[in-house]
């Protein structure tokens, strides 16, 4: 009796804790609906969120004309998966990008600095505050908040770690000193966080992107980009899922310098860089590892020192496409690699035994094909560029794509945890069609 009322609490607390997550955050036919009750030029407005959604120029005369037609109708449940785009639209898309003026550059000053004085300074650095996204609907924000959970030291050490390895992987000429050495790649840096006594664990992390961190009166919107994978389950349904985002994030720990801190590397809107990574997520975009690397473990560690050489190598590598092919909106991403081009191109050469692209977990992957005959360039990056699958240019063999869809998924087999009942149900399916045990 006693075991059976302890079972029946946890699972009445497991309820609980999902309903709460739920209540903190609107699907985006709620939003709609909760705006449309206070907002009179409905189409006008939906059109600016539409736009900062998916880029001012994607928004067609047929997509305008279906947003009218919706908020006509106020049947905002047909907003549900939209925008779901094929792999080849999401390439079209890109094309239509133009670029701004602040794009043009990824030039920034120079570290040079005593790596004590760096860490040394009071925890007063924070996150920037969530900014209005339209100016008529105030209480829509965009940017996440910052994870209450994290210590005022933890945000400042992660914002200047992330600031500190961003310029050294950019090669701008930054460099620290640390006990008369002088340190001018991240490995250099690392190898002094390490010899100092700090604890570091690397991990490949995967969620659904969130683009927008988007709230709305304190509750987290809902805004996934949908992808049609092209690829048809043996059901016959269509295989469509949430645009996946993957990261290397970096926890450091103990040692007289940092304590705590935890950044993540990827391609993103604003480049090749390390970003702070002490932001509250929703549950809807909460990551998963899918493996770690541990600097307790020697052979690790030195898998740790190869990622950063690799980062390091990839982001000269970006500058220089940058330089070559000319100025490109967002910094080429998209066209030059996404978040899970980095990642993959990391994973590929320092975490899969000889090159196995079986191992690789990342979709979709970004990269155009073209830039195989554009740059002649012969390096290692580059024999990892060629084998990667392009997958925005050729639909990926379908054994290979169902298998990374499913090394993408954050939510594991917790099947009540997915925000969309059809796309749980249809990666139970793409279990059983990979005789997923």
């Amino acid at each position: 009796m006693v075991l059976r009322l302890f079972f029946s609490f946890i699972l009445i607390f497991t309820l609980s804790l999902r309903s709460e997550a739920q209540n903190n955050e609107l699907s985006f036919p709620e939003f709609l609906k909760a705006v449309s009750k206070d907002e009179p030029n409905m189409t006008s407005l939906i059109e600016k969120v539409f736009s900062q959604l998916l880029g001012r120029d994607y928004l067609t005369s047929e997509q305008l004309q279906k947003i009218s037609y919706v908020i006509q109708t106020k049947d905002f449940e047909k907003f549900q998966r939209f925008p779901t785009l094929t792999l080849s639209d999401l390439r079209k898309i890109q094309g239509l990008k133009k670029i701004d003026a602040e794009e043009a550059s990824i030039a920034s000053a120079p570290i040079k600095d005593a790596l004590e004085n760096i860490f040394s300074s009071e925890c007063s650095e924070k996150l920037p505050e969530a900014k209005i996204v339209v100016a008529s609907i105030p209480d829509l924000k965009g940017g996440n908040a910052q994870d209450p959970d994290a210590s005022d030291c933890k945000v400042d050490r992660s914002i200047k770690l992330a600031r500190l390895l961003s310029s050294l992987i950019r090669n701008d000429g930054s460099e620290v000193t640390y006990q008369n050495n002088v340190l001018r790649t991240p490995e250099d840096l690392m190898r002094a966080l390490l010899s100092s006594g700090h604890h570091v664990v690397m991990t490949n992390e995967k969620n659904y992107a969130d683009f927008n961190g988007w709230s709305y009166k304190g509750k987290a919107v809902r805004t996934p980009l949908w992808i049609d994978t092209e690829v048809d389950l043996d059901t016959g349904e269509r295989l469509v899922i949430p645009a996946g985002h993957s990261a290397l994030v970096f926890r450091v720990t103990g040692g007289d310098l940092i304590q705590e801190a935890q950044v993540s590397f990827y391609f993103g809107t604003l480049g090749v860089n390390f970003y702070p990574d002490v932001e509250l997520r929703p549950k809807w975009n909460e990551s998963k590892v899918f493996y770690a690397v541990d600097s307790l473990d020697v052979r690790q560690r030195d898998e740790i020192l190869a990622a950063l050489d690799v980062i390091g190598r990839y982001s000269e590598r970006h500058i220089l496409e940058i330089k070559t092919l000319g100025p490109l909106p967002m910094q080429g991403y998209g066209y030059l690699g996404v978040c899970n081009d980095s990642v993959a191109v990391v994973e590929l050469l320092t975490h899969s035994k000889n090159m196995d692209l079986s191992k690789i977990s990342a979709f979709p992957l970004g990269r155009a094909k073209e830039l195989n005959q554009k740059l002649d360039i012969t390096d290692d990056l580059s024999e990892a560029f060629a084998l990667l699958p392009k997958d925005l240019d050729v639909v990926p063999e379908r054994a290979d794509l169902l298998r990374r869809v499913l090394r993408m998924n954050p939510f594991g087999r917790d099947y009540e945890k997915f925000f969309d009942p059809d796309l749980a149900r249809q990666i139970q399916q793409v279990e059983k069609e990979l005789l997923v045990p």
